[in-house]
């Protein structure tokens, strides 16, 4: 048997089938539940794929939207430390946060999907448009915190994670509201620094519901206050991994 990537075959030669009529495209979607279940099959050539049966479900009501308000918190070397270059030193940009929320506002609603089963979360990531005390911010969602030397054990030494979680954990206004935002910390670190552990902690399984298979179940442990989301930041931008818990808010 060969293997054969239908993705580089002409167009005209792959052919997909629903009860029998031709496909438009490699894409197919339900209008109306006149029917429970579709037969498919592939066809190539004059070859012929097995019949697969689809059972088709309703979608569920979504219910009312949710909106999380989301904080960043962007840490820039101040222009007074002797390490600063303003020739090669690149801020943090607004566009980057607005990209980042709209990315993950696409994913969280899937809109990049394209699992059967798949659907939206229906709840929308946005932009904080003020801090803690009810005052605007100069740009939504941005909090800029600057550090300098200062923050390392040794002026001579490149700045590690710790620099930055210590000076988190002990400085409360670097810790917005976690009932009301959700604080992601952007800093920077030398290449292929570790910021540890980002995987859920464990899960809480609703009754009647199946677990996701490889995270620990809490049965009695309910969440405590948002998780915190720390994303490393490179020279020509910023990325990351995370998953979080957090109230959300109509």
């Amino acid at each position: 048997m060969m293997y054969v990537d239908y993705a580089k075959l002409p167009k005209a030669e792959v052919k997909i089938f629903a009860d029998g009529q031709l496909v438009d495209g490699m894409e197919y979607q339900v209008k109306y539940l006149s029917k429970n279940t579709r037969e498919f099959y592939a066809q190539i050539g004059g070859l012929k794929s097995k019949v697969k049966s689809v059972q088709i479900k309703a979608p569920k009501p979504l219910g009312a939207k949710r909106y999380i308000d989301v904080v960043f918190h962007v840490f820039e070397l101040s222009t007074t430390d002797p390490g600063y270059d303003a020739l090669t030193y690149q801020d943090i940009q607004q566009k980057q946060l607005e990209s980042a929320i709209a990315y993950a506002n696409a994913v969280f609603n899937n809109v990049y999907g394209k699992d059967p089963n798949g659907g939206q979360a229906n709840f929308e990531f946005r932009l904080a448009k003020k801090n803690p005390a009810g005052m605007a911010l100069a740009l939504p969602g941005y909090n800029k915190i600057l550090y300098d030397a200062s923050w390392k054990a040794s002026p001579t030494a490149q700045f590690l994670p710790t620099n930055f979680t210590a000076k988190i954990n002990a400085t409360a206004a670097y810790q917005w509201n976690k009932d009301k935002f959700l604080n992601i910390y952007i800093y920077p670190t030398v290449a292929n620094t570790s910021i540890g552990n980002n995987r859920a902690a464990y899960q809480l399984v609703p009754a009647g519901q199946q677990a996701i298979e490889g995270l620990p179940i809490s049965l009695t442990r309910k969440p405590k206050s948002r998780q915190l989301i720390f994303i490393q930041s490179t020279v020509w931008g910023f990325s990351g991994q995370f998953s979080f818990r957090s109230r959300v808010s109509k």
